[in-house]
């Protein structure tokens, strides 16, 4: 057995809790419309795009069983340094962007005397430790968090059926600019995860296509089921709430217990602390150095300086998340590095 893999089925869980957070957990993007057909069209987008945007790195995998970083550093010292200094710039920018929201969100929504700073430290500082154990653990850690989720997110849909409305399906408040919007948005958050698929490809084991495949089709099933209860129990209330699925795991309860919001708040902090470890072990990877603890600390002060401003100065976060700013950053990850080295491997090989 090969310690240095991880299978796939453990690589695509730990991307599909990642995706819980993003698109409606403390984001909730999902909640910010009440059209559930425009929902719908925007989640078969979103499945299309998350297989289209792991093609690249499959292929070069597949051809080469090496990674984009790993062909970059066989071609050239120069264009190696750049290449890994963009994807591990990324994952700074992506840990700050996860660590800021989550902070924001627990002040507003749940500990009004809560300070970001120290649950921005917190967050970091465990996730360093982690990323210095190796990519063992992070994965070990994601298939914990996965049983617990399945129990949270169970406890909110089987406490909320009596108080559905189908005839909120029906309902179409929301302009269509501003549908569009929420949906890219959606979008893009929902490929921030995969950027790990780029620098992970040759470490995993087993079917890399079932893996997407399964991984896409998951969360377009967790995801519509969470637009049909959204929109279903809260209506046009969804579009004045900041966190509507939140606000919608207060109204669940099964006989003695009342709220799931302990749950789901619960759940949430877990699958963000995934997401800043899977980071943070992305970014160790990226530059070879998993077991190092100079990396872990200089990514952790990093991420926590570009994490505290953000949060303190909104129009470097409202920048940085930016519609714009955020595709730039995937396509050129996802597709634009990836193909270059495809092509460089293969015009080598010719």
């Amino acid at each position: 057995m090969n310690h240095n893999k991880i299978s796939v089925s453990q690589f695509f869980i730990c991307m599909f809790l990642c995706n819980v957070f993003l698109v409606f957990g403390c984001f909730n993007t999902m909640g910010e419309t009440n059209s559930f057909f425009f929902n719908m069209l925007t989640l078969v987008a979103g499945v299309i795009l998350l297989i289209v945007s792991c093609i690249p790195s499959y292929l070069l995998y597949k051809k080469t069983g090496k990674t984009t970083t790993e062909i970059s550093s066989e071609h050239s010292v120069g264009m190696s340094l750049i290449i890994k200094l963009y994807y591990l710039i990324c994952f700074v920018i992506f840990t700050s962007v996860i660590t800021s929201k989550f902070a924001v969100f627990l002040k507003d929504s749940i500990n009004h005397e809560a300070l970001p700073l120290a649950v921005i430290f917190a967050f970091l500082l465990i996730a360093a430790f982690g990323s210095y154990k190796g990519m063992q653990a992070l994965f070990r850690t994601a298939i914990i968090i996965f049983a617990f989720a399945i129990i949270s997110f169970a406890f909110v849909f089987f406490g909320l059926i009596d108080k559905l409305d189908f005839s909120n399906i029906f309902s179409y408040s929301q302009p269509l600019n501003v549908n569009l919007s929420n949906s890219m948005q959606m979008l893009l958050l929902s490929l921030i995860p995969i950027m790990s698929y780029v620098v992970f490809s040759d470490s995993l084991k087993g079917n890399h296509k079932l893996g997407i495949f399964y991984n896409s089709l998951a969360i377009f099933l967790l995801f519509l089921a969470v637009s049909f209860f959204t929109i279903c129990v809260l209506g046009n209330y969804t579009l004045f709430l900041e966190y509507p699925f939140f606000t919608l795991s207060k109204l669940s309860n099964i006989s003695m217990l009342r709220g799931g919001d302990g749950f789901v708040f619960a759940t949430l902090t877990a699958v963000t602390f995934l997401l800043v470890y899977l980071f943070f072990v992305s970014g160790s990877k990226t530059i070879d150095k998993t077991h190092s603890k100079t990396f872990s600390i200089g990514f952790f002060i990093a991420c926590f300086i570009l994490s505290a401003v953000m949060t303190y100065v909104t129009f470097v976060y409202d920048f940085i998340t930016n519609t714009l700013f955020l595709s730039i950053l995937l396509i050129i990850g996802l597709f634009v590095l990836p193909l270059f080295a495809y092509s460089i491997e293969k015009i080598r090989r010719v």
